[in-house]
């Protein structure tokens, strides 16, 4: 005679105490749903000594990058386009495999973009043949599909001799679009042994490419000096809300024969004149040390944000805030300057991005050369206090992939995500998103949180992804295989699972599983138990029972039923054909008189 029990479940609920801050710091990782491989897509082929100056977003929602490349053939500088789809995939439709180097019959060098209506335009210097003098200022506009435009001066582009002057080369070096579609190009000329001046030169283009003479005929600015060159480009002009430009560069005074970098800032209005409020003639030094300048933005304050950096030992960046009038802001921080602080991977560090999100929080980008390619992403606000927020520092690095990445320039979708342009250590273009992550991975228990002594659940990860690796905790030490997706569980403990991909760590939440012993289960053979191979299953999977009259359920994790399969034959050993089942995640749940035990599948 079999005995009946009351089979009583007591449920505890057990808190695991984690660090307050796990899941309250912001972390940004790569978005491995973009790209072509694990989040990442790269550019092979092109020659290393590239600058990668700009990204836009065209209509489609696509990504075009302009910047130029040194093509060691050639011996020349020539337009470098990369183009990709907007779910990140490289676009192979445009140009060799996403990638369009032009130059127009001479060596074209690349200083500055902007786009609108999706042309691109670029300014920079071009050069007959292999020269390094002789070279003049250029601006070109291309079309989305890398083309030149043909309806710009019917080739695409105009070069300029800007002035009669001796000079041995003119350059532009920023671009600005005004409302109203014309293009301001920005520059200098270059005084050389048979004389010239080295001063600035500015010159405004119709839409059609011909030059629009009502625009400061004079050409050149005698009181605005001469720029330094900047490696990484420059930021295109900021146009305040009355239509006044201005313009931020470095120059080198050589003072007592040292050679120290000051930021100049100057204002034009919309017409090309000089603002006489402004500084000298339009013009403001700031005598602030900061080399390669090439990233500035306006905020709605009309205050300048420049991004240069600083010879302490390696390579610091630092940000320096301009008030409107042209002066340093020292409301911001002493003398307006913000030194950033150097990260763990100390080396030359070298920002190319800056940006103001929509909080007013301000991002300082690029990276950091200590042997390998460290990513670095720094964050602080208008009092140059670091954002604790990320990282509970204000700042974090990235690594990947396996030589490391350099950040070039970026696109703010939003303020949680983020476009990335970047060099890998291997000299190779690659694209990437950030985005914000608080919890990515998570687990879900098949069965009971509370197990009677020799009864088992199923932990699983919820929407496994194959570019991660998952490693299981319990209780903090390492449990079951590697890159396991769904592990048994029979006894006491706090699970959770790491998930892993280059530098990105993801912690999923504990589940706490707690045995005990049930009273009133004597009968072995009374206990429902099964097994199911193979797991994950590809079309069929196999059910082996203890018992030989169990039905079965296949749920979905809602537990929505997809499939019945009865054991109409009293088979210890079932076969059943998922088919009919999309991959995913899935439970198979056992049915009789006694309880119900599921396990997860995946199939």
């Amino acid at each position: 005679m079999k005995k009946i029990f009351t089979l009583k479940i007591i449920v505890l609920t057990t808190v695991l105490f984690l660090p307050s801050d796990l899941f309250a710091q912001q972390h940004y990782v790569i978005d491995r749903s973009f790209g072509e491989t694990c989040g990442i897509s790269v550019i092979a082929g092109i020659p290393s000594s590239l600058e990668q100056i700009e990204i836009f977003k065209l209509s489609d929602g696509s990504y075009i990058e302009a910047g130029d490349v040194f093509d060691q053939g050639l011996l020349a500088n020539l337009i470098l386009l990369t183009k990709f789809n907007n779910d990140g995939t490289v676009d192979s439709s445009f140009g060799t495999n996403g990638v369009v180097q032009h130059t127009f019959d001479q060596r074209n060098s690349v200083s500055c973009a902007a786009m609108v209506n999706d042309k691109i335009y670029v300014v920079g210097t071009e050069a007959p043949g292999n020269a390094g003098s002789s070279g003049r200022a250029y601006i070109a506009r291309f079309n989305a599909d890398g083309t030149p435009d043909s309806t710009f001066n019917s080739i695409g582009r105009v070069v300029e001799l800007i002035s009669s002057n001796p000079v041995s080369n003119s350059t532009y070096s920023h671009i600005v679009i005004q409302p109203d579609g014309k293009v301001i190009a920005f520059g200098t000329e270059l005084s050389n042994i048979n004389g010239g001046a080295s001063i600035p030169v500015a010159r405004r283009y119709n839409l059609n490419g011909s030059l629009d003479n009502t625009f400061h005929p004079a050409i050149t600015y005698p009181g605005f000096n001469s720029m330094v060159a900047s490696i990484g480009g420059h930021s295109a002009g900021v146009i305040d809300a009355n239509g006044s430009i201005r313009f931020l560069y470095t120059i080198n005074p050589n003072l007592a024969g040292q050679f120290i970098e000051q930021i100049v800032t100057v204002k034009i209005d919309s017409m090309g004149e000089p603002d006489a409020t402004y500084g000298i003639n339009g013009m403001n030094v700031i005598p602030v040390t900061a080399y390669n300048v090439n990233r500035y933005f306006a905020d709605p304050q009309n205050n300048i944000y420049a991004q240069g950096f600083v010879q302490n030992g390696n390579q610091s960046n630092r940000v320096v805030r301009i008030k409107p009038n042209g002066d340093a802001d020292s409301t911001f921080a002493i003398n307006g300057v913000f030194d950033l602080m150097e990260d763990s991977n100390p080396g030359n560090d070298e920002g190319r991005i800056l940006h103001r999100d929509s909080q007013g929080r301000i991002w300082s980008m690029g990276g950091v050369n200590p042997g390998a390619l460290w990513a670095n992403i720094y964050r602080f606000d208008s009092t140059a206090t670091y954002d604790l927020a990320l990282n509970g520092l204000g700042y974090t690095s990235m690594f990947e992939p396996p030589n490391g990445i350099h950040f070039k320039n970026a696109y703010f979708e939003n303020d949680n995500e983020i476009v990335v342009n970047c060099i890998t250590g291997l000299g190779e273009i690659a694209l990437i998103k950030l985005k914000l992550s608080t919890e990515v991975v998570t687990i879900s228990n098949a069965g009971s949180d509370t197990l009677c002594v020799g009864t088992q659940t199923s932990l699983f990860v919820n929407q496994p992804n194959n570019c991660y690796t998952y490693h299981w905790k319990k209780d903090g030490t390492d449990f079951a295989g590697l890159n396991d997706t769904i592990v048994t569980i029979d006894s006491t403990g706090s699970y959770l699972v790491l998930a892993i991909v280059g530098n990105d760590t993801l912690i999923s939440q504990a589940v706490n599983v707690f045995v005990q012993i049930c009273a009133g289960v004597n009968d072995v053979e009374e206990q429902i138990i099964f097994t199911m191979y193979p797991n994950p299953a590809i079309d069929e999977l196999s059910i082996q029972s203890g018992s030989s009259n169990k039905n079965y359920l296949i749920t979905d994790i809602t537990g929505r039923v997809l499939l019945q399969i009865e054991n109409k034959d009293l088979q210890n050993l079932l076969k059943v054909s998922l088919h009919l089942l999309n991959a995913g995640t899935y439970f198979i749940v056992s049915e009789d008189n006694l309880q119900r035990k599921q396990f997860a599948v995946i199939k």
